[in-house]
């Protein structure tokens, strides 16, 4: 490029004031030939749609320079305070080099590891990224959990090359009941302990058989065999899948497994602000619930050696939090997010006709997801699992909406005859 654009901290601080107002074009640029010109989209969602506030040198050039931009930053880190000044410093010089080929927002990346603050030992496991002396944002959507662990008896001793037990599928998140998110000691989301059923429907609808059969090995997805998911025989059932998971610890062998947290803001796009205090608790599991085996009177349990939050952490051009700071001295910031739960409802054994109502209070989801398991396999029951979702000879159900069934009509089905029905509104969903 024979002309080269530079950040300008003013023009961000338009742009975040365009957006507090809700202008649907936050930032137009104005260029030489006097045509208005939209540059860029959001800043903060994928590679490349990033908006640049530029401005042409030899425009820069042609100013009044007996009226240079004055410019009181607000960070709290001198070395922010003095990036910022150099950028100024560039516009008023008009210093010609050439432009760098990424987007100007964005300057470098990394992943920093973040170890608990608690025993691994316990039931509870706490983890903070830290957003003192910061100058970094933090993007959890590209932020990875480490776990290293074994199985051993219920004393702690290893196991023997007799005894066989092993993990359900998808351990890294069956391992955990619950997770929680807090940032500035608030608390983001619903939380209830029906993690692992939200991870897996998310995995099932999420991905397709290629992902399943290779980046989701490093979370031990290793799908259950279709109708035996409930043989508990991990040495020679018919669920060889169950084998398949067992063997990576057997005699108390450690596996380790990596994958992103399945909580709605590790599914966001936006990045989150630096010196923004982000904790993460992670509430264990029972042993029953993510383990199977055949054992007679089995007495299990997970051991956790080790637990990484690796935290991908972004540096920022000066320029772009210095508009941040500026606009948040009038707004604060928002974070929109896709929320989800899962509620657990008990339909006694023998009932004919069961119905639910006010599932949601004041809200109306988008997609409504329904699944029926065992419910001693959703209590925790080391010979049955929690994942084998059953029709139980359904043959109606539906869902109202102010006293309207959705689609129209309520959902016939005859699992002996006709199926095909079942697998329409799935695949609607999915679109």
């Amino acid at each position: 490029m024979d002309r080269m654009y530079v950040p300008n901290p003013q023009k961000w601080v338009k742009y975040y004031e365009n957006m507090a107002k809700g202008n649907h074009n936050p930032y137009i640029n104005q260029s030489g030939d006097g045509k208005r010109k939209q540059v860029g989209g959001s800043l903060i969602g994928s590679q490349g749609t990033f908006m640049i506030p530029i401005e042409n040198v030899d425009h820069l050039e042609n100013q009044n320079s007996s009226n240079p931009l004055t410019v009181q930053l607000v960070s709290p880190a001198q070395q922010t305070v003095e990036q910022a000044k150099t950028e100024l410093q560039v516009l008023k010089k008009g210093i010609k080099r050439k432009a760098s080929p990424q987007p100007l927002s964005l300057t470098k990346k990394r992943r920093t590891e973040v170890r608990s603050n608690s025993q691994l030992t316990g039931n509870i496991i706490d983890m903070e990224i830290t957003g003192k002396h910061g100058m970094e944002y933090v993007d959890l959507k590209r932020s990875k959990l480490y776990v290293k662990a074994k199985l051993v008896k219920g004393d702690g001793s290893n196991l023997t090359e007799n005894e066989y037990v092993g993990p359900i599928n998808l351990f890294l998140q069956s391992m955990f009941s619950q997770v929680q998110v807090t940032m500035q000691g608030k608390l983001v989301s619903s939380t209830t302990n029906h993690y692992p059923y939200k991870a897996m429907i998310q995995t099932l609808l999420s991905h397709g058989s290629e992902s399943k059969t290779s980046q989701l090995t490093s979370q031990f997805w290793i799908k259950d065999v279709a109708g035996h998911l409930d043989d508990n025989d991990v040495n020679s059932g018919s669920n060889r899948s169950l084998n398949t998971r067992s063997r990576y610890f057997a005699q108390s062998k450690t596996g380790d497994m990596e994958g992103p947290l399945c909580h709605d803001l590790f599914h966001m796009d936006r990045y989150i602000l630096n010196q923004v205090a982000i904790n993460v608790r992670l509430t264990r599991t029972r042993p029953e619930f993510c383990l199977m085996t055949n054992e007679v009177a089995p007495d299990f349990k997970v051991i956790i050696e080790d637990i990484v939050l690796k935290a991908c952490k972004i540096q920022i051009n000066p320029a772009v939090i210095y508009g941040h700071a500026e606009i948040l001295k009038s707004v604060n910031a928002k974070y929109p997010f896709t929320k989800t739960e899962v509620k657990q409802i008990t339909v006694a054994a023998g009932t004919v006709n069961f119905a639910q109502d006010q599932l949601f209070q004041n809200i109306r989801p988008n997609r409504v997801v329904v699944g029926f398991v065992n419910a001693l396999a959703a209590a925790g029951d080391y010979t049955k699992n929690p994942f084998n979702f059953q029709h139980f000879n359904l043959n109606q159900i539906g869902v109202f909406v102010d006293n309207i069934p959705v689609s129209g009509n309520l959902m016939r089905l005859n699992f002996d005859a006709v199926v095909v029905p079942l697998f329409q509104p799935s695949i609607a969903c999915l679109k």
